[in-house]
């Protein structure tokens, strides 16, 4: 699946406005971009890009659009619960059995 092949990163931010001793997790846009284009904010290609920035596609990635993870997350949350769910069960089970033989 989409979501569990991208690559959490922990960064500094270079932007002005942001404080120097804050970091934050992100994703790389190049990698999401390798794995799933349309989570990717991308724009053309001009003499300026050096040539690893530029994808396959010939567009550079610029960002990651996080609000498309949103409902993607959500799903794999709701599943994940419904199996921690299922596991519960199976255990109070397996666990009821094992009291009732010993």
């Amino acid at each position: 699946d989409l979501i569990f092949r991208m690559r959490p990163v922990w960064y500094r931010s270079q932007c002005e406005n942001d404080r120097r001793d804050w970091g934050f997790y992100g994703l790389i846009a190049e990698e999401v971009g390798e794995i799933a284009p349309q989570f990717v904010h991308w724009r053309s290609a001009n003499e300026d890009d050096a040539r690893e920035a530029i994808s396959s596609n010939g567009l550079v990635a610029e960002g990651v659009m996080y609000e498309r993870l949103v409902v993607p997350l959500i799903h794999h949350i709701q599943k994940l619960n419904e199996r921690v769910d299922e596991l519960e069960s199976e255990l109070k089970l397996l666990s009821t059995s094992r009291s009732d033989i010993g």
